[in-house]
């Protein structure tokens, strides 16, 4: 890991998009008033520069240090060196001079409420700077700052082919109120150190107190930007159960409600970018302008009209409430389009909030050592302000989890002294475990160079997960359902069925997978008298069948059944063959045995899973774990995932080997709980094979993952 000094979003912002040929000149406007109506004169040097710029210095004064200064609630550090022109129309403006003449300048607006869609915001006034066009542009991007203010940003650049001008544009927002920061440079031979001044100045800004301003209403917004407009009406909350009550189907059709949207963009952020409020008969509304929309029978989603003109996506629906993607917003109008992942307010969105969350690194201490556990590399020291230290280096990092956004784990660039830029990882799992891995050079240049993975992990109490249930209570069953009463389990060997493949030439084959994970499927009933019965697989105890929740979105967390002489119903699915035998029954020809509690059991021996994917373009991948089970109820576990790659020519392959993690297990009814040696303690829904009424060790079942006995290859 290389040592890295200090990087802004500005200064990273411009020296990926600033070239030596690029910014040749640029021109201010004379008055603050009429920041974002550029005037670009053809004929324009230098030379001209200056002349056209004297009305402003006229006012300024030279600034000979850095000094606290303010604008309405916001507070900065003023650049040394740099003249400052008195406010007007609440903005100032710095201005840096070399020996060619002013060659930066720097504006600050006045504090102002967040707008309702800040990256839409800052995109349309980030144009209205460069009067309407780019010839280049970037994405708006994230950064989290020390300060605790999110930094969104934008750099383009403007004016013509021949006197191209390079605008940075910051919105700094603590989720509330907003400042808009703008730098302009045209010497690219002194711009470092105008980066660094600016800089300097991005990290001092603090916000306080009450919005002086009112959104979109700033002098820098700039013409052409339009203003946010007042709040959207209230709409009221609707739940899947509510939306089935009236006839909805949920699982295909959007419920009228509130959805919050976040742009997928490279970078963080919990705060969303986009309302959508979607109203009864097919139509939309948003801040920017109203809609329809159609949703086919795939759940596939088209929008008609206003902003979302064009826009297309996908609805998807889970125990928590819907989600939907947007995709190519602003397409027909943008020269650059945006996509939304946008979640149902309500326990849907809260869950997106906490994955989010479990994707931000937290600072602390890292023990790190080679990916599949061997060799020492002492600490990863983690501060709260997105720095790090390791191996003696020390830099800084930037977090992306918003990109995609239903990633386990999120992306992260470290930067240490220089230009060159590391890559890792972050996750944190329902246990608390916290794990960087990152990558780190060993040597080679910057075109060819060799590198080894480290794994840098600390263990902290989990954050508590969302809900599984509802607060409401599940509705009693009709009548005429129920009568049976029990627990049961079903395993069989899983079907082959044929899976397509495409070769790295274009032909196409048929290969073989299996309908289940590992080649074993499972099923589950958990019967009530009353009438319900719990289809799915707990994830830790059977607790989770109790058939008086609900699940967040409302709906009951068990299906009614009917039994019907030789048949039973259960929820909207047809009937199917149902006969009672002994201790178990038969299910649409299928056998379940009761389910039986697994307190006194011990293992021994090596239990594995194998589960091998074939995938539609690459060969495939192969994923690993093998159990062992040792004297006094220990256990050890590692993992293994191997991928391989079909690529013109030639096969590649590459495996990731774990480390091995050992600990201590006991049973208690159908839950095993693992203490692990670094103080975590993971509780999982466990199950055995049946047969006679007694569990037998054939097969193990643990959190949703079936072990075989190891087969001795000798």
């Amino acid at each position: 890991m290389v040592p890295e000094t200090r990087q802004s979003p500005v200064r990273l912002g411009l020296r990926r998009h600033m070239s030596a040929t690029l910014l040749a000149c640029v021109l201010f406007c004379p008055h603050p008033t009429q920041l974002g109506r550029r005037l670009f004169l053809p004929s324009c040097r230098r030379c001209q520069m200056q002349r056209l710029l004297s009305t402003v210095l006229v006012l300024s004064l030279a600034v000979g240090a850095s000094a606290q200064q303010s604008n309405g609630q916001v507070s900065f550090t003023a650049p040394k060196g740099w003249a400052a022109s008195s406010s007007q129309g609440g903005v100032l403006q710095y201005t840096h001079t070399s020996a060619g003449g002013v060659d930066g300048a720097l504006l600050i607006g006045q504090d102002m409420p967040l707008p309702n869609d800040p990256v839409r915001w800052l995109e349309q006034t980030a144009r209205s700077l460069a009067g309407g066009q780019a010839l280049s542009e970037q994405a708006v991007q994230s950064e989290q700052l020390a300060s605790g203010l999110t930094a969104l940003y934008k750099v383009l650049i403007g004016g013509t082919p021949q006197q191209p001008v390079a605008y940075v544009a910051a919105l700094l927002h603590n989720g509330t109120s907003g400042v808009l920061v703008v730098f302009l440079s045209s010497d690219v031979e002194n711009k470092n150190a105008l980066e660094k001044d600016v800089d300097a100045v991005v990290e001092s800004i603090r916000l306080s107190g009450k919005p002086t301003q009112t959104a979109g209403t700033t002098a820098a917004a700039g013409a052409g930007a339009k203003p946010a407009e007042p709040n959207l009406p209230t709409v009221n909350p609707m739940n899947a159960a509510q939306f089935k009550a009236a006839g909805g189907n949920p699982a295909r059709q959007i419920i009228p409600d509130e959805f919050r949207c976040y742009v997928k963009r490279k970078g963080d952020g919990l705060s969303p970018d986009l309302t959508v409020q979607v109203l009864p008969g097919g139509t939309y509304r948003t801040v920017y302008g109203n809609g329809t929309y159609q949703i086919n029978k795939d759940r596939k989603i088209t929008w008609q009209g206003g902003p979302l003109n064009k826009a297309d996506g996908s609805l998807d629906f889970d125990d928590y409430g819907q989600a939907f993607s947007l995709s190519d917003v602003s397409e027909d109008t943008q020269d650059t389009s945006l996509n939304f992942e946008c979640y149902q307010r309500g326990p849907r969105e809260n869950v997106a909030l906490h994955n989010f969350k479990l994707r931000t690194p937290k600072p602390g201490s890292y023990s790190c050592v080679l990916a599949d556990g061997q060799g020492d590399r002492g600490a990863l020291e983690v501060g709260a302000d997105n720095t790090y230290r390791f191996g003696g280096a020390a830099g800084r990092y930037r977090v992306d989890y918003r990109s995609d956004q239903d990633s386990a784990r999120s992306s992260l660039t470290l930067r240490g002294e220089g230009d060159l830029e590391e890559s890792g990882f972050y996750s944190e799992d329902e246990t608390g475990l916290r794990v960087f891995t990152l990558t780190v050079p060993t040597g080679g240049d910057l075109i060819s160079r060799s590198s080894t993975a480290w794994t840098c992990t600390a263990v902290a109490k989990p954050t508590p997960a969302p809900s599984l249930y509802g607060s409401e209570k599940a509705p009693a069953p009709p009548q005429g359902s129920g009568g049976l009463n029990g627990n049961f389990v079903h395993n069989r060997a899983g079907k082959l069925v044929p899976v397509l493949q495409i070769g790295p030439d274009f032909t196409s084959s048929m290969v073989l997978g299996s309908e289940c994970p590992g080649n074993v499927c499972w099923a589950f009933a958990f019967f009530n008298p009353n009438g319900y019965v719990y289809t799915q697989e707990p994830k830790v105890d059977a607790s989770e069948a109790d058939c008086t929740r609900t699940y967040p979105n409302g709906l009951p967390r068990c299906e009614v059944y009917r039994v019907t002489g030789n048949t039973i119903q259960i929820g909207d699915r047809a009937p199917v063959p149902f006969t009672l035998t002994g201790s178990g029954l038969n299910l649409d020809g299928q056998r379940y045995d009761k389910l039986q509690p697994m307190d006194t059991l011990i293992l021994r021996g090596s239990y594995e899973s194998l589960e091998v994917t074939p995938n539609l373009y690459l060969g495939g991948s192969t994923s690993s774990l093998a159990l062992t089970f040792g004297e006094g109820r220990t256990f050890s576990l590692s993992s293994d995932r191997s991928t391989t790659v079909m690529v013109p020519g030639a096969t590649v392959s590459n495996s990731n080997r774990a480390a091995t993690l050992t600990g201590t297990y006991k049973f208690s009814g159908n839950t095993v709980e693992l203490t692990y040696r670094d103080g975590r303690v993971v509780r999982q829904f466990a199950a055995l094979p049946v047969e006679g009424g007694k569990i037998t060790p054939t097969l193990l079942r643990i959190g949703g993952v079936t072990y075989s006995p190891s087969i001795d290859k000798k």
